[in-house]
């Protein structure tokens, strides 16, 4: 199964945000509307009361032709023919479940998909979206739960969060050229960092000695060659080896003036 991640729902059957409607109901709502991934977490129910709630789930998805996941629950998944488990770093190992788990498409097999959890709603999941690209990579889909599933019409909320995940958000039209053109640098960091990690660049560091270690320490991390060397005079055949030059002279004294 080809898998869209764009939406996926994480749901919540508890009474706060359930109220009293159905998980089965608010689910199929929430498909109808456009989620492209259902994950049933429940971490207190009973076994036969979650195997239950899976096979209403699992039928509604599949009218939908999209994957049902099942948080944690190995047993839980296979009883009710899901498509995945979804398992946290407590839980069991994936090869151990694959093995378990043989005649069930388990997601993920060949591709591991990317998708941001936490606090995402109406008014931030476009700008999530956006920044957490690149130019060689995106965020294959976002996580809710409440957003959709507290939701008093959980059709409208699946249609506007997958209205707004394929929408540019606003203020990048409304942008100066020159912040549009920060924003595209700022981007492009991930690639920039991993290209100083494979080339390995002289970084020539004359600083003040209240960030020196701190400095060389970032060079290093990025994957840079730091040298510390604050004898100006030394610059010029530093200089020559290409790479960069990063100057923090602190207070401004007037050898440090000359110097730098």
């Amino acid at each position: 199964m080809l898998v869209d991640y764009s939406v996926y729902l994480v749901t919540d059957g508890t009474p706060g945000i359930l109220g009293d409607r159905s998980l089965g109901g608010v689910v199929r709502s929430a498909v109808e509307g456009g989620v492209t991934v259902v994950q049933y977490r429940d971490k207190h129910g009973e076994t036969a009361a979650m195997i239950e709630t899976a096979k209403t789930l699992r039928s509604t998805c599949e009218q939908y032709s999209i994957p049902l996941i099942i948080n944690d629950r190995v047993d839980v998944a296979l009883a009710s023919n899901a498509q995945g488990v979804h398992l946290g770093q407590t839980d069991m190992g994936i090869a151990g479940v694959r093995k378990i788990l043989e005649r069930i498409s388990t997601l993920g097999r060949n591709k591991v998909p990317t998708v941001a959890i936490g606090g995402i709603n109406f008014k931030n999941v476009q700008r999530v979206v956006y920044m957490a690209q690149t130019e060689h990579q995106k965020l294959d889909g976002v996580a809710v739960v409440s957003a959709i599933m507290a939701a008093e019409d959980p059709m409208l909320a699946a249609q506007t969060l997958r209205r707004l995940i394929k929408t540019p958000p606003a203020f990048i039209a409304a942008l100066p050229e020159k912040e549009q053109q920060a924003t595209q640098l700022i981007r492009r960091v991930p690639d920039i960092i991993r290209e100083l990690g494979q080339k390995h660049p002289l970084c020539h560091n004359m600083t003040n000695l209240v960030v020196q270690n701190f400095a060389a320490n970032v060079a290093l991390a990025i994957g840079s060659s730091p040298i510390m060397a604050n004898n100006g005079d030394e610059a010029f055949e530093l200089a020559a080896l290409g790479g960069a030059l990063v100057i923090n002279m602190g207070s401004l004294t007037p050898e440090a003036i000359s110097n730098y």
